[in-house]
């Protein structure tokens, strides 16, 4: 009876440490997807402050154009 009592109880540790190892195994994909995205958002908010300078650009262009002859 001790025996299996034993067998259990190191069978649930090592269960324990399987669990804990799986964890932190996720964890660290999790961390490494997280700073994937990151670095994407970066890329995409480079990208919206180009637009955005282009767009302004843009509309100083078109605020220098004459206006006779425009219809609105």
């Amino acid at each position: 009876m001790r025996r299996d009592l034993d067998h259990l109880a190191r069978g649930r540790v090592r269960t324990a440490a399987t669990d804990r190892q799986a964890t932190r195994a996720r964890l660290d994909a999790t961390d490494e997807e997280n700073r994937r995205l990151r670095a994407a958002l970066v890329l995409v908010q480079r990208d919206r402050d180009a637009a955005l300078a282009e767009l302004a650009s843009l509309r100083e262009l078109v605020d220098s154009l004459p206006r006779e002859g425009w219809r609105a």
